[in-house]
């Protein structure tokens, strides 16, 4: 049975990600694909934007979400 990650560990994942790519696609960040895997990530998502960390976009309903790393400046202006 696969262990899935805690919102913790996939915010930590996130986070190294839009290290390495300044964007990533919500459906980019799953190696494995499952109902709970998906949950875990959409959590550390919305986390993410809640205390600033991240920007999301969609350009369409149903389209894939883009999400990019808020840069430092950015988070201390507030914006």
């Amino acid at each position: 049975m696969k262990t899935i990650k805690s919102v913790d560990e996939k915010m930590n994942d996130i986070k190294n990600e839009l290290k390495l790519n300044k964007r990533v696609s919500f459906f980019g960040l799953f190696k494995e694909y499952n109902k709970p895997n998906l949950v875990v990530t959409f959590l550390a998502i919305l986390e993410l934007m809640k205390v600033g960390k991240i920007r999301i976009e969609q350009e369409q309903l149903f389209d894939d979400i883009v999400i990019t790393a808020v840069e430092k400046s950015e988070e201390q202006n507030g914006n």
